[in-house]
């Protein structure tokens, strides 16, 4: 019996009844049988998970907290997923910090639009049983209940969630059958790659700032812009295949799908915080600006000088220790005119694929080119925007028909992924 939201809050109490894995303290277990629950939403109504499983052919479960910034990015790609698919899939997310309370949660649930359940997992015990190492983490309770998918990071869009689930929906979907991670994107794309790697500040002159911690090996990177705008230009090469994020605060992006192009160059413009401190992290990182084991780049956009102490505030705040700070000459980027068109032809795995064949066009040419062993297929044709298209693929290789990229006037180089059958 659904109880009004009003008496939910007057209780305060999320109510948690749990199946025999849970009371003795048992570990869910990829591909094992997922103990039943139930557990009251912040608006009064049950979940069960085998109820849900009665009528649904998965049921996926988002463990967040109403402080995490990465949560608060990865709920509109949930909803969206959710929107597509409500009446084949079950949706809950709950709250393991024991700080927030259903008032909190609910409170969130409505600010941010959240479509589906969300609840409090009081003393964290399906935390607990579930493993959640970080937030967010979702996990995926197949058809025959049991545990087949265990993902202890951020999605990155709604194509992310989609590709998960269209794993368990499916009518060849006979038997449990573990994901070990989201599926590839295995769509036709194209996009500009370098010999340099790297994230600059493009405005008109930028003061760099080094803020440097006893226990970290490279500095975190700051640039105080006076203008209204931030514009990061980005720059990765043909072996990253990449798939690389920035967060902003409330916001993801992804570079090869959302992001500008400029001159073989990703461009990201960002308007500057309105009070002194920005904050902006890159899921590139290891090859743009990190050490080599770094997941992420944290980089402050500062308004103004004053700020400066305030970032180093922020790091001893986070636990870093003797943190200090300097400004640093910006390193010039150095630019040097391609030669050619180049197009690296590669697999969603990141590997080449030799033998493809492509053709460059203008309105009154084309020219055809072999890719080689490496991937590569190169044109050296007079400066033009030519029309690329693929013309063949070798056998047990695919792409979207009807695909095709133009290179603009400018030399330059590309990645073109095609899709490993």
């Amino acid at each position: 019996m659904r109880k009004s939201l009003a008496v939910l809050l007057s209780l305060a109490l999320l109510t948690l009844c749990f199946g025999t894995a849970f009371s003795e303290g048992g570990t869910a277990r990829l591909g094992e049988k997922y103990a039943d629950f139930t557990v009251t939403d912040t608006q009064g109504n049950t979940f069960t998970l085998s109820e849900a499983l009665k009528t649904h052919d998965a049921v996926l479960i988002n463990f967040f907290a109403t402080w995490c910034p990465p949560c608060k990015m990865e709920f509109p790609f949930l909803n969206e997923a959710y929107e597509k698919y409500a009446g084949r899939a079950a949706f809950l997310s709950l709250s393991t910090y024991q700080e927030d309370t259903v008032e909190m949660i609910e409170a969130y649930r409505v600010e941010h639009g959240v479509s589906f359940p969300m609840g409090w997992d009081e003393g964290a015990r399906i935390d607990s049983y579930t493993n959640v190492p970080v937030y967010p983490t979702t996990v995926v309770i197949d058809r025959f209940g049991n545990l087949a998918f265990h993902h202890a990071d951020v999605f990155h869009s709604a194509a992310e969630v989609a590709r998960v689930l269209d794993h368990f929906l499916g009518d060849e979907y006979t038997e449990t059958s573990v994901l070990d991670g989201i599926p590839l994107d295995t769509s036709t794309i194209a996009y500009p790659v370098s010999a340099l790697r790297g994230m600059t500040v493009e405005n008109a002159s930028p003061r760099t700032v080094e803020f440097r911690a006893a226990d970290i090996p490279a500095p975190f990177m700051g640039y105080v812009v006076t203008e209204d705008t931030a514009r990061l230009r980005i720059e990765i090469a043909a072996k990253d295949n990449m798939s690389g994020m920035l967060f902003t605060d409330g916001e993801t992006v992804s570079m090869v799908r959302d992001m500008p192009v400029e001159k073989g160059a990703f461009i990201f413009s960002l308007p500057m915080p309105g009070d002194s401190l920005g904050y902006v992290t890159c899921e590139l990182c290891d090859v743009l600006l990190g050490p080599d084991d770094a997941d992420t780049v944290d980089i402050f956009l500062l308004a103004s000088e004053d700020a400066i102490e305030e970032a180093a505030g922020f790091l001893r705040s986070r636990g870093y220790q003797d943190v200090s700070w300097q400004f640093a000459d910006a390193a010039a980027a150095e630019e040097a005119a391609a030669e050619r068109y180049t197009v690296h032809i590669l697999d969603q795995y990141g590997a080449p694929v030799a033998g493809a064949a492509v053709i460059f066009c203008t309105d009154a040419t084309c020219t055809p080119c072999l890719s080689d062993s490496t991937g590569t297929a190169a044109f050296d044709g007079a400066p033009e925007n030519y029309h690329v298209q693929i013309l063949k693929l070798p056998e047990g290789y695919s792409f979207d028909e009807g695909f095709d990229m133009y290179t603009g006037a400018d030399r330059g180089e590309w990645v073109l992924r095609v899709r490993k059958n």
